[in-house]
C-alpha cells in the first residue's frame, strides 16, 4: 500500500498545485474559505490549503464540486479548477453496450480513477472515448481503520 503522503501528493498533482496560480482562481478560493470557515492568507497556495482540508476531513463533497462531477454540475454547486485526473487512472473497462466498441474516436468504454482521503478510498468514472463529467461511484472506508 502506498503511504499516506503518496496519496495527498497524487491529489495536489491532480490540480497542480505546484503551478497554481492564485489569482486566477480569487473568487472561488473565497466561496471555498467562505464555507469551510477559514481566512485567505498571504503568501499561502490556497489550493494546497483547500486540498489539504479534503484530505484530512474526507471532505469528498467538496472534492466533487472541485472535480465537475455529474452531480454537482446538475445541482449548480461546482467549481471550475483545472483538473488531469491521469495521475488517479487505474483501469478501462470495455463497454458491453455494442458489438464494435472501437470507434474512429477511440474505444467506448468507462475510465476509473481512484482518489484517496485520509480514511476513505473514492472511485469515478467516465464514459470514453469523449470525456463528460465525473460520476462518483463509490467511496470505502479503508481497511484497518477504526
Amino acid at each position: 500500500m502506498e503511504k499516506t503522503d503518496d496519496y495527498f501528493e497524487t491529489l495536489c498533482n491532480i490540480f497542480n498545485v505546484s503551478n497554481e496560480n492564485k489569482h486566477e482562481w480569487d473568487e472561488q478560493f473565497e466561496t471555498i474559505y467562505k464555507e469551510l470557515g477559514i481566512h485567505l492568507l498571504v503568501d499561502t497556495n490556497p489550493m494546497e490549503i483547500v486540498l489539504n482540508h479534503i484530505y484530512t476531513t474526507d471532505n469528498i463533497g467538496l472534492l466533487e464540486r472541485m472535480l465537475l462531477t455529474e452531480d454537482s454540475v446538475d445541482a449548480g454547486t461546482n467549481f471550475s479548477f483545472d483538473n488531469d485526473m491521469d495521475f488517479a487512472f487505474t483501469e478501462f473497462e470495455i463497454g458491453d453496450w455494442s458489438d464494435f466498441p472501437d470507434t474512429e474516436y477511440g474505444l467506448e468504454g468507462y475510465n476509473y480513477y481512484v482518489i484517496h482521503t485520509e480514511n476513505f478510498m473514492h472511485t469515478f468514472s467516465h464514459m470514453m472515448p469523449f470525456r463528460e463529467f465525473l460520476s462518483l461511484q463509490k467511496s470505502e472506508k479503508k481497511i484497518g481503520l477504526a
